[in-house]
């Protein structure tokens, strides 16, 4: 990744000395109608840095320093919310762009409405690519497809990736249980020592864990945490930034406690996924149900290097977390898209799969969990225990239990025991009408 380059100027001066100057008259140059109107503009839409800004393409009279200086003039005067975080104050603007992506967030939580087995299913699926993608961008080495088989099935971890990948699950199925429960350190230590598989009781980074981000063109630093003496006073002004109740909208404040817990950085190992699994804990505390159908780790997996950049944009430009907010803003309309996407691909794929349809019996009705247990074992042919689907159907394991038992009285299962539990594949009859049915298409 290119790291960002740091402004080497003072906006504020290079502003006033252009008013001295009479270079610019700040009220025409501010105005829908001047010469760089359009270039605000898109710096506006897309929440450029000075990186970007500094190729626009602008008048003689506008050097690049000054058209940065009136951008940050502009973003000055429009700051939604300040956050104390120690010695430090966060910020973040809302504008028209960022008000529409909201729009289109809660929309989609106002808007999703499913049925119980639906919702349940849909959810579960959404934790094993949560835990398995936010896995893979610590690094990770885990197919996706077998984590998640490895997942339903309840297996033990092969390897370190493996163990990663089911403890960021358990922790997201904690979360989800718990979110309810207030943020405090203990409910974090709680996630990390599930996140983590530790008991360790001292689990505070120490000053001797030296974390850093650096220039890797002149060494300098760009990042570097707060110092390990600060972390539990830092951490209760997390938590009651968290807790408090105020104007702010959720889901930007879901992404300023990822941003602001992923920047304190306090544990050795950890903090990455544990930022993340937080943003779910404070939509889901707060209602934004629909979330649970969202892996958003899924689409910053795709874009590593921005996300790492956000985080340095909001370091280096005055703690400025709109570049963070905006970015996060893009992922959950990128994933909702995604969902959507997935919800129409499974209906046609629901048509389009090996049926089970020739194996009911005349007038036999199954409810949407059995056709679902019934499609898989159509499409894969190959045995299942009650785990399996308890995990991929997100429900509990009596419910699943007495569908495949119900499945099998009906003749569609067989049901045998394997080493101390009991598995489930088609019938010797399931088998035989799918075969026919084949042959007779």
């Amino acid at each position: 990744m290119q790291l960002p380059e740091k402004v080497n100027f003072n906006w504020q001066s290079v502003l006033q000395q252009a008013l001295l100057d009479n270079t610019i008259n700040i009220h025409e140059i501010v105005s829908e109608n001047s010469e760089i109107a359009a270039d605000l503009k898109n710096a506006d839409t897309s929440f450029e840095y000075w990186d970007k800004a500094r190729y626009a393409v602008l008048p003689a009279n506008i050097s690049s320093e000054l058209f940065w200086s009136i951008i940050k003039f502009r973003r000055s005067g429009l700051y939604a919310e300040k956050i104390k975080l120690g010695i430090n104050t966060f910020k973040y603007l809302i504008n028209p762009e960022i008000l529409k992506k909201i729009a289109f967030a809660e929309s989609f939580n106002l808007k999703t409405q499913l049925s119980l087995d639906e919702e349940n299913e849909y959810s579960a699926n959404a934790k094993m690519e949560e835990a398995i993608a936010s896995c893979r961008l610590e690094g990770a080495q885990a197919a996706r497809k077998e984590a998640k088989e490895m997942l339903r099935k309840n297996t033990p971890a092969k390897n370190e990736s493996e163990r990663m990948i089911i403890n960021n699950y358990r922790a997201l199925n904690f979360i989800e249980k718990n979110a309810g429960q207030k943020l405090t350190a203990d409910f974090i230590k709680q996630i990390h020592a599930i996140m983590t598989n530790s008991q360790e009781t001292d689990i505070f980074r120490k000053d001797s864990h030296v974390v850093r981000v650096v220039d890797i063109r002149d060494d300098e630093v760009l990042y570097e945490p707060p110092k390990a003496a600060d972390i539990e006073t830092l951490l209760s002004d997390i938590c009651d930034y968290a807790n408090a109740e105020s104007g702010a909208n959720h889901i930007i404040k879901a992404a300023a406690i990822h941003f602001l817990f992923a920047y304190l950085h306090p544990f050795n190992d950890g903090n990455g996924r544990i930022s993340r699994a937080l943003f779910y804990w404070y939509v889901l505390r707060n209602d934004l149900n629909a979330f649970k159908y969202l892996a958003l780790s899924k689409i910053l997996r795709a874009a590593p290097s921005q996300y790492a950049k956000v985080f340095l944009y909001t370091e280096i430009d005055e703690n400025d977390l709109t570049y963070f907010v905006n970015f996060i803003l893009d992922v959950i309309m990128e994933s909702v898209n995604n969902f959507n996407d997935y919800l129409e691909n499974k209906t046609e794929e629901n048509k389009n799969s090996k049926t089970f349809e020739p194996l009911l019996k005349p007038g036999l009705k199954l409810n949407p969990r059995q056709e679902s247990i019934m499609r898989d074992f159509a499409a894969n042919q190959v045995s299942r225990n009650i785990e399996y689907f308890k995990n991929k159907l997100g429900i509990v394991y009596e419910t699943a239990r007495k569908d495949l038992m119900f499945l099998a009285k009906k003749g569609m299962l067989a049901k045998t025991k394997k080493g101390k539990e009991f598995v489930y594949s088609l019938s010797k009859k399931s088998l035989r009408k799918l075969i026919e049915d084949d042959n007779g298409k």
